[in-house]
């Protein structure tokens, strides 16, 4: 309150800080709340599951492969092709 008084930090950043932290609260209360107890660590609370960083093994060869497919059809659409040529026109008689 002090900062936004002494004009150090504005209304709008003020807020914006309030929210998050209100937000990080709130994470706190449903970890108490709805988290699972493991061994001797504090509850936790999983809000989304963990994103795996590579693919199974069991994918990789097959996404390999499909990789090399599709540079393949890359590659063959990269290859430069020449405007279809227009027709002759038909000159008037004099």
């Amino acid at each position: 309150m002090t900062d936004v008084i002494q004009g150090t930090v504005s209304p709008p950043v003020a807020n914006a800080t309030v929210n998050a932290g209100g937000k990080l609260l709130k994470a706190v209360e449903m970890q108490m709340k709805y988290g699972k107890q493991e061994g001797g660590e504090g509850k936790q609370l999983l809000l989304a599951p963990p994103v795996p960083t590579e693919p199974p093994a069991s994918q990789q060869a097959e996404l390999l492969a499909l990789r090399e497919k599709i540079d393949a059809a890359i590659q063959a659409n990269a290859a430069p092709q020449q405007p279809p040529a227009k027709p002759a026109r038909k000159r008037k008689a004099a």
